[in-house]
């Protein structure tokens, strides 16, 4: 069985006197007025937290994200083609000389930076800003492979266990987190 979701971001809730919440993320300054519904929705794992980019939160279906598996490919390629990248070359990454290339989302909070080898422009990682967590790519090595289905069998989870069931119920996710991460 494979699970797909994500773990829910850390959030505050407080009561307001109109009897409505308000939801703050955890290091956030702004927040946002939400439903008794949209808490019982937050809590059940039908609905989870989407950073703005402007700091407040939104409130979305969990049903109407994408729950793609995370292409690296696709996210570095997006990062070059974006309007107004940022470029560095004076930077390091995992202690290796590198050329940062940033970009941001901000409409829905989100920021990349991608680390290439100065000379060969070798990926060298990919690091991920979203809903106040940090998620960091280090590829230790990099070659391009052709895409058959040995190779997909050493780079997917999918490939690597093909007979697997694919399961992304948020519910049925946060109940294997509970027992394999207790």
């Amino acid at each position: 069985m494979i699970y797909t979701g994500e773990r829910p971001s850390p959030y505050v809730v407080t009561r307001t006197a109109s009897g409505d919440y308000r939801l703050r993320l955890k290091g956030g300054r702004r927040t946002t007025e939400i439903t008794a519904r949209q808490l019982a929705g937050l809590r059940d794992g039908k609905d989870t937290i989407v950073d703005t980019g402007d700091g407040a939160p939104m409130i979305a279906a969990y049903a109407t994200l994408d729950h793609a598996p995370l292409d690296v490919r696709t996210a570095a390629l997006a990062i070059l083609r974006s309007p107004h990248p940022r470029v560095r070359r004076d930077v390091t990454f995992a202690g290796r000389p590198a050329i940062e290339i940033f970009a941001s989302a901000k409409r829905f909070g989100i920021e990349y930076t991608y680390y290439v080898a100065p000379h060969t422009f070798a990926p060298l990682g990919l690091v991920f800003h979203f809903a106040g967590s940090v998620t960091t790519l280090r590829y230790t090595m990099f070659r391009t492979l052709t895409l058959t289905a040995a190779h997909r069998a050493v780079v997917t989870l999918e490939g690597a266990h093909p007979a697997a069931r694919i399961d992304s119920s948020p519910a049925d996710y946060r109940a294997a987190s509970a027992r394999l991460l207790p």
